[in-house]
This record gives C-alpha cells, sequence and structure tokens, in this order.
C-alpha cells in the first residue's frame, strides 16, 4: 500500500508521475480516500501545490478618452498663472490710479470723548525725569 501512497502524495505536491501508477492508485478505494485525506489536510494548513507559471497580470486599463486633456488642461493653467506673475513683476510699474474726482462728504460729525471721571495730573521732575539720548 506504501506504492499507493506514494503515487498519490506525489500528484498532491505537484511531483512528476507515470499516470498509469496514478490510475491504478486510484482505481483502490484506499487510493481514493488517501488523496481526499491529503487535499484536505493541504487545504486546512493553507498549502498549495507549487505554482510552475507565473499567473498573469492584467493590464491597467486604459483612461478613457474624455480625461486624457486634463492634464495638458492642468499644464496650460500652471503656465498661465506663472507667466503672469512673472511678467507682472517685471513690469515694476504701476499704473495710475483712477482719477475719481474731489471728495465730498454728504454730513459732517462732530465727536467728542466723554467727561472724566478722574484727573491724573502729572509733573516733570516729580513724577518723571526726562533724558536725552534713550537711556
Amino acid at each position: 500500500m506504501s506504492e499507493i501512497h506514494d503515487c498519490v502524495a506525489a500528484f498532491v505536491d505537484g511531483e512528476p508521475i507515470d499516470p498509469e501508477q496514478l490510475d491504478r492508485a486510484l482505481a483502490d478505494a484506499e487510493g481514493r480516500a488517501y488523496l481526499i485525506d491529503l487535499l484536505v489536510l493541504r487545504g486546512l494548513y493553507g498549502r498549495r501545490a507549487p505554482l510552475t507559471t507565473i499567473p498573469d497580470v492584467p493590464e491597467p486599463p486604459a483612461r478613457p478618452a474624455r480625461l486624457r486633456w486634463v492634464p495638458a488642461a492642468a499644464a496650460v493653467v500652471v503656465l498661465s498663472v506663472l507667466g503672469g506673475y512673472v511678467a507682472g513683476r517685471q513690469s515694476g510699474e504701476r499704473p495710475p490710479a483712477p482719477d475719481v474726482g474731489p471728495l465730498r462728504t454728504q454730513t459732517e460729525i462732530t465727536i467728542t470723548a466723554p467727561a472724566p471721571t478722574q484727573v491724573i495730573r502729572l509733573e516733570p521732575g516729580v513724577d518723571w525725569r526726562e533724558r536725552g539720548g534713550g537711556g
């Protein structure tokens, strides 16, 4: 029976085997039961047969034609803003202010300060001394 077990185990591990030997091993009920046991055990432990080929990686989808102009439009906006900034910095002259004519006041408002509640009198030489030179 070890020949049946070896053949089925080699098949599950992805090793090369003789197809006729596998046919004889799976013809026996014990060989089929062993195959099921191995597949269940490999599934429980997450062990898979080794990959013999690299799976195809799909290419990223192409951008729709309506979105291809977005980077170009962004570049045009950036260049326009930078060009305007540079041109403004180099001109240096400011346009004259528009003449709006004499300013007219419609009403004159006089604002008076409220009467003080307390008056503090300070006398030079008594309350402070002046010094020249900021020192």
